[in-house]
């Protein structure tokens, strides 16, 4: 019944949007899109009654919100001539609104759909119909102006373009100052970018050949990129707009992701429609065309191709279908002394998967695994389809435990194109070159036991047909389709080191001087623990309640832990350095400080350092259990990848919750969350609740008889 309101709701907000213009670098101005628009009014008319049935059919608590907090203008264009709405800048407006309202009325068409039993009130059928109208009207606008609408975005590119070039700030800069041709050339060719203003970058690489102004790499990468972007069919905006999470965002050449980690160079899956420019085959045609003229400029002039260079290209011969020459090119660049990254083998995948290529597939990815390069989840979906369709049960196998070892949650494309690999015809027959020689009980549990839990890798087990059910897990680890209990999943000593090195040194890397190698001489000293308690994460548990750092919070947090894990030793305790002279202010902090500095049980980070590499390490190193409340969500674990991270974290974290009686240690669920083979061949695959959640949804549960008489005919 609320769906309506919900949806209303968000899209009304959505119009009162903020547009930056800038004037010598600095943000000026707040404009409403909408303001004094007729389709915008009939549209929220239709909302409120949509909104008002809701309210009356649902018997939901009356709305809080007020319509006219989000149509109210937020600021005013002040025109110096009475043009009765006919002067540029309101046309400019009124021609960028069509997007916008054009999605806001499907939408409310659609929740009127979805909700039938609101259509039994005539006033309501009315006021859809009303919106199909104003949507039909909407597009029959938007396409006669969609030229217009383009163009204003091309002018707000030059416009900002003259604005900078004119500043004072600009012109004293030193690089507008050493060569003021090829400092306007580089801003203007960013802009471009920005705003994915193809053509414009194309005329001012024209211009610069004319005059012979020099380029670095860095602007002839600006050039291929929007090249290979056009090539491919749409380019991401890199405008204001697409910033919504900056973490994820398509490959800029604008930024230096030659330290990002592997996650950032994933695509992002959310991008809004309106943020992603699209091209005539006759532009596609022209940007293949001109990336090979610069590509030749560039080498003319002596400039030397980075790994960002060889990308673009490969992105361009994948555009012109060519999967052989991208993958000469991920080759050359090898044999050239530039390691490739995930990036740039993704696309070739792509290709070789779409065209059914498995051979050439198999190859690409083979060259990726001998870098140490391992791919994303897109890439082994589309590995795992491309098998599917060869048939190849021996990988599909290996690319299923693949995942396994990569991801925690799959996303729901995945775990449907797993679904339709055991739902085919090809499945059931899967493993019977071992249907004779299957493998005892005694040798299953052997191989799971030493693979840490959670699979054992012999081979497909079982006969016949595979039964797909979509399930839950019980809280006690039982899945409530088959029956079977799920295993607690955990790191061996083998991954388990390799993790700590990788974690010590990535923190040494970021870290002045030696100061973490003096941390982990004292752990080898003093260590290892039996637990390890993130102290400025418990002491601040509740800053506004507490006044700040709470020694009495962290006192009764590390005597829970001490009692609940630790045998000998006291729980190592990790501040920052900040917190000593506050926590000795008091009688109580100093005996604090003694008991645990006697029992070298308390380490304070120096300055300038963060501490979640000094509590990580330690919980890591010892194998202990981690008592914080932190997310682990900064970019610093991001950078840690998803090979071990994210599986160590769920059975090594223990949270804690504080009421006035008690503190309460909250202790790892029974069982990982992650794909499970057991020990009788069943399959269970954790689904996401969404494609950006770790959060689940719900399982797929695969089962089929260990042993049954499967004839010919069957």
């Amino acid at each position: 019944m609320k769906q309506p309101m919900v949806a209303a709701t968000r899209y009304i907000k959505s119009y009162a949007i903020d547009r930056c213009t800038f004037q010598g670098g600095a943000r000026i101005g707040r404009v409403s899109l909408l303001q004094n628009s007729n389709t915008f009014q009939n549209l929220q008319r239709t909302s409120r009654h949509i909104l008002s049935s809701s309210f009356t059919r649902a018997s939901a608590e009356p709305l809080s919100e007020s319509f006219s907090d989000f149509t109210s203008p937020i600021e005013e264009d002040n025109c110096s001539s009475d043009c009765a709405g006919k002067c540029e800048q309101p046309q400019k407006r009124h021609l960028e609104q069509f997007s916008y309202v054009h999605g806001f009325g499907d939408s409310v068409r659609r929740d009127v759909d979805d909700g039938a039993p609101f259509l039994e009130d005539s006033r309501l059928s009315g006021f859809a119909n009303e919106a199909s109208m104003e949507i039909q009207h909407n597009r029959e606008l938007s396409t006669a102006n969609n030229e217009k609408i383009v163009s204003a975005g091309i002018d707000m590119c030059e416009q900002l373009f003259i604005r900078i070039t004119s500043s004072r700030k600009f012109c004293n800069s030193k690089s507008y100052i050493a060569d003021p041709e090829a400092s306007k050339a580089r801003l203007h060719l960013s802009l471009c970018s920005r705003f994915a203003h193809f053509h414009g970058a194309l005329k001012v690489f024209d211009q610069v050949k004319e005059r012979q102004v020099k380029l670095n790499v860095h602007d002839y990468n600006i050039l291929l990129y929007l090249c290979s972007g056009v090539a491919s069919g749409n380019i991401l905006k890199d405008s204001w707009k697409s910033k919504k999470k900056p973490n994820k965002t398509l490959d800029d050449p604008l930024q230096d992701n030659s330290n990002a980690s592997e996650n950032s160079e994933k695509i992002e899956h959310n991008i809004s429609s309106n943020d992603i420019s699209q091209y005539s085959p006759e532009d596609v045609k022209l940007a293949i065309e001109r990336a090979a003229d610069i590509l030749e400029h560039m080498l003319e002039n002596g400039v030397n191709l980075n790994e960002s260079t060889y990308t673009s290209i490969i992105r361009l011969a994948v555009a012109n279908d060519d999967g052989d020459l991208a993958f000469k090119t991920i080759k050359l660049m090898e044999s050239s002394g530039i390691s490739p990254k995930l990036r740039s083998y993704g696309p070739v995948v792509h290709l070789f998967c779409q065209r059914k290529e498995d051979d050439k597939a198999y190859e690409v990815d083979d060259h990726m695994l001998s870098l140490q390069i391992q791919p994303d989840e897109s890439i082994l979906d589309s590995l795992l389809k491309v098998s599917i369709h060869a048939g190849h049960d021996d990988k599909v196998y290996t690319y299923l435990h693949r995942l396994r070892k990569s991801l925690r949650v799959l996303l729901p494309a995945t775990v449907k194109t797993i679904e339709n690999w055991f739902t085919c015809k090809a499945s059931v027959f899967a493993g019977k070159a071992n249907w004779e020689n299957l493998p005892s009980d005694e040798e299953c549990e052997l191989a799971i036991a030493d693979s840490g839990g959670g699979h054992h890798g012999l081979g497909w087990l079982g006969m016949g047909p595979w039964q797909v059910r979509r399930t839950h897990i019980h809280s006690n680890g039982t899945c409530m389709s088959c029956g079977e209990k799920l295993c607690v999943v955990d790191l061996n000593m083998e991954d388990t080191d390799v993790f700590a090195e990788s974690v010590a040194r990535l923190a040494c890397q970021r870290m002045k001087l030696n100061t973490f190698h003096i941390f982990q001489d004292w752990l080898g000293e003093h260590g290892p623990f039996d637990a390890v308690v993130d102290g400025a994460n418990v002491g601040l548990y509740n800053p506004k309640v507490y006044n700040g750092f709470s020694l009495r919070l962290l006192d009764a947090v590390v005597r829970r832990a001490e009692s609940r894990f630790c045998t000998e030793k006291l729980p190592l305790v990790l501040l920052h350095g900040r917190h000593k002279s506050e926590i000795m202010k008091s009688q109580a902090g100093v005996s604090f400080i003694s008991r645990f500095m006697k029992n070298n049980a308390l380490y304070f980070t120096p300055s300038g350092a963060d501490d979640d590499w000094f509590w990580l390490y330690a919980a890591v190193k010892c194998r202990s259990v981690l008592v914080t409340n932190d997310n682990m969500r900064d970019h610093i674990f991001a950078l840690l990848g998803n090979n071990f991270f994210p599986k160590w974290k769920e059975r090594h974290q223990v949270r804690f919750s504080i009421t006035h009686k008690s503190v309460d240690i909250h202790l790892p669920p029974p069982y990982s969350t992650i794909l499970q083979e057991s020990q009788r061949g069943s399959w269970h695959i954790p689904q996401a609740a969404c494609d950006d959640s770790e959060v689940v949804k719900e399982w797929l549960c695969v089962t089929r008889p260990r042993d049954m008489a499967f004839s010919q005919e069957t």
